[in-house]
């Protein structure tokens, strides 16, 4: 069903808006391109091993004592080691999955309780005062209307932030805002 287009279902009309994750949304152009490059990296390393082969290698160690027996092992060595296509796939596949989530990843737990926040404390009272005031302008008293404006401008926000290198001015919250109601219909 089209953006925008609306169904009847209970006596109730419900607007149903297809989510849009695209490179023209915010998404990281360089990051999707890095780890596409290391995927691709991998794909020709594996080519490569495959084509060359890999060394196998038997190696006996004599015995050192009288009865005990010549220890045999086997070796194995290929161009590129499986852990190493491994690890860089798996970070390739990690920077394509954040490149294409950039604009809507607004903080990073790490082990241990770490955070790794984008939008400040002050970025959420600015955006809610906002908020506040701009459904209080339009007279919006419907909570799922407030609740997706919300969300909205928080990503607006968010996308500011992600590309600002100081702190963002009042009016962006305003705009954001604005911008976050017109947004959620």
């Amino acid at each position: 069903m089209p953006p925008g287009s609306a169904t009847t279902t209970d006596q109730q009309t419900v607007e149903v808006k297809t989510a849009n994750v695209s490179l023209a949304k915010g998404a990281h152009k360089g990051l999707v391109v890095l780890g596409s490059l290391l995927v691709i990296l991998v794909i020709a390393c594996g080519i490569y091993n495959r084509a060359e082969g890999s060394e196998t290698k038997e190696v006996t160690t004599p015995a050192l004592n009288k009865g005990e027996a010549e220890e045999k092992t086997t070796e194995t060595k290929a161009v590129f080691s499986d852990t190493l296509l491994t690890t860089i796939l798996g970070a390739g596949a990690a920077l394509i999955l954040v490149g294409v989530l950039y604009a809507r990843i607004s903080s990073i737990k790490l082990p241990g309780g770490t955070e790794v926040g984008f939008i400040t404390e002050k970025d959420v009272k600015e955006a809610t005062d906002a908020i506040a005031k701009k459904a209080a302008e339009t007279g919006t008293e419907d909570p799922k209307k407030i609740a997706a404006a919300t969300a909205e401008t928080f990503a607006i926000v968010n996308r500011s932030k992600a590309s600002a290198t100081t702190e963002l001015p009042p009016e962006t919250y305003e705009r954001a805002a604005a911008q976050g109601f017109e947004l959620a219909g």
